[in-house]
């Protein structure tokens, strides 16, 4: 797992995508420090001249107005930043499971390449074993593999010599599967789906959670944190934005 994180730049990937959006927003921010102060002190001339409103209450407008600029470039920016990184981990996620299922295909691959010492198919009789070792009436029991699987074992009936102890039968499957089988007893409404996709499905939150482990994201939390205290300094500066508004 350590391989593919560095493989792929996922550290780059995610700070470069923090950076862009926190850079975004500062500019928006700057572009707000000069364009506000022109428009604000347009209307302040205009209301000056047509009104009795006190300038006061201009300057208190100008400063909620900042303020509120300011919290919604917070809160958009870091709303944005959220699910944009959530969506990049899950497309990561789904593209680790990929490699999983593809790397097992692989080893499945290479194990029928071995004459002797299969592991794929010892893994596949011992499941199938330990799974009819709990059903007593057998007869009514079906199992079914893919195609690979199924001409296999009709091709080396001796590596299922308890199945004639065990009245079951095997039949392909219609619709194909990387590996494992799937076990039917219908008259028990017994039904096991040992494939490698659905067993990879069932170990969806550890493979996630290994994920997570294998990713460091506090550069992230620090960038977010930097921003957070670029926004509270850009408040604290409002007595400043105030002087060069009372000279337009």
């Amino acid at each position: 797992m350590s391989k593919l994180i560095e493989d792929k730049g996922i550290r780059e990937r995610f700070g470069n995508l923090g950076l862009y959006l926190i850079t975004k927003a500062h500019e928006e921010i700057r572009d707000l420090n000069q364009q506000t102060l022109f428009q604000k002190a347009e209307i302040r001339k205009k209301y000056l001249e047509r009104s009795n409103i006190t300038n006061s209450r201009i300057r208190t407008h100008f400063i909620e107005t900042y303020n509120q600029f300011l919290n919604d470039s917070l809160t958009s920016t870091i709303i944005e930043f959220k699910e944009r990184i959530l969506a990049l981990k899950n497309r990561l996620v789904n593209k680790l499971r990929t490699d999983i299922k593809n790397q097992i295909y692989l080893l499945i691959q290479h194990s029928y390449s071995m004459k002797k010492n299969n592991a794929y198919i010892t893994f596949l009789l011992n499941s199938i074993k330990n799974i009819l070792s709990n059903i007593k009436n057998k007869s009514s029991v079906t199992i079914t593999l893919n195609q690979r699987d199924y001409k296999y074992f009709n091709e080396n009936p001796s590596l299922i010599d308890f199945k004639s102890n065990n009245k079951f039968s095997f039949k392909q499957a219609d619709v194909s599967f990387i590996g494992g089988f799937k076990l039917i007893q219908e008259d028990e409404n017994i039904f096991y789906d040992y494939t490698i996709e659905n067993l990879l499905k069932k170990k969806e939150v550890y493979i996630q959670n290994e994920f997570v482990k294998e990713f460091d994201d506090s550069e992230i939390k620090k960038m977010q944190k930097n921003f957070e205290d670029y926004i509270q300094t850009q408040r604290t500066k409002i007595e400043v934005l105030l002087k060069e508004y009372d000279r337009l």
